[in-house]
């Protein structure tokens, strides 16, 4: 799992006019055509062709939120300008137009403004830090950066339940061993990695690249409240992806997800390959696919600024009643 913050820090802002939540966070990993995904085909093309130009603002509490602080970009823009970080002062915060203008499901749809101009070292510290939360007259804003990447893709597989599936190290030790030996004499595995490597680097030994991807797999516990409303166990399946494209991505994932894994050939690993068979609902709030919106770490951070998802949907609720009647 990637954290915010995690390389060496560039120039950091010697004060700033707004106050913001220092933490280290969960990083953001999204690809370019799920940022792209809501927005209106034009503004996506132009992003396409020139991703450098802009970097994506995914602003939490859903495509509601926008209604709700009408002076939203306003807010951003004076937060980043308040940065004392050179060329702070001519970024522009951008709302660009969505594919879909409804209101259907508005605090599910992930909201994602733009963010121009600058400096390179403004950029360079905002994706570093990456999740910035700060309140302006009692407004509360969060917000992660994340650049325009066609090379980027989750680092995130699956998750993997089964009555062995527990906060024990050792047998999560031996699953990941299991995993890991079965890809590595798997065929339609050796090949794809193979391929996909042999696009950008020298030549070498089929055996080095597959051990090299294989090395990237990691599992980690997790405690989740599932669609029964029940504390539940899951190990999560993490490895760096060797895909060039969105293609090879996908390949790679029903190629994982596809084989069968047992531990001393009578336990079975059961991984959830389809998204029906997940036992928990990804969270509305952060978009994030490995935790629940009740598990979600950003509103349990010391020192929160950011909305607070409990409160959000409580919002929703009221309007939503409120219209009804």
């Amino acid at each position: 799992m990637q954290f915010s913050c995690r390389d060496l820090a560039p120039l950091l802002p010697t004060e700033s006019r707004i106050t913001y939540t220092q933490g280290y966070f969960p990083q953001v990993m999204k690809s370019l055509d799920s940022l792209l995904s809501g927005i209106n085909d034009e503004t996506a093309e132009a992003i396409k062709n020139q991703p450098d130009n802009f970097i994506a603002l995914l602003v939490y509490g859903g495509d509601k939120i926008k209604e709700e602080n009408p002076n939203l970009m306003k807010d951003i823009q004076s937060f980043l300008q308040g940065l004392a970080i050179e060329g702070a002062e001519k970024l522009r915060v951008i709302d660009p137009s969505k594919k879909d203008e409804s209101n259907r499901g508005t605090f599910a749809k992930p909201h994602i403004l733009l963010l121009q101009y600058g400096s390179n070292k403004l950029w360079a510290f905002i994706l570093w830090f990456q999740t910035f939360m700060f309140q302006i007259e009692g407004r509360k804003t969060a917000f992660s950066a994340i650049r325009f990447d066609i090379d980027v893709h989750s680092w995130f597989i699956t998750d993997i339940m089964g009555q062995f599936v527990e906060d024990d190290p050792h047998m999560m030790s031996m699953a990941l061993e299991a995993i890991k030996q079965t890809l590595y004499m798997n065929t339609k595995f050796r090949n794809h990695v193979d391929g996909c490597l042999a696009k950008i680097e020298k030549p070498r030994p089929i055996n080095d690249r597959v051990r090299d991807a294989l090395s990237t797999f990691e599992l980690w516990s997790m405690n989740i409240m599932n669609k029964a409303k029940q504390e539940q166990v899951v190990w999560q399946l993490f490895a760096k992806p060797i895909a060039g494209d969105g293609l090879e991505y996908t390949e790679w994932l029903y190629i994982i997800k596809g084989q069968h894994y047992f531990i001393d050939t009578a336990l079975e690993i059961k991984l959830a390959k389809i998204k029906s068979a997940k036992p928990y609902d990804s969270c509305a709030f952060c978009k994030c696919k490995t935790h629940t919106s009740e598990d979600c770490p950003y509103p349990k951070v010391e020192d929160w600024k950011g909305p607070i998802q409990k409160e959000v949907m409580a919002a929703h609720e009221a309007v939503r009643t409120e219209v009804s009647t």
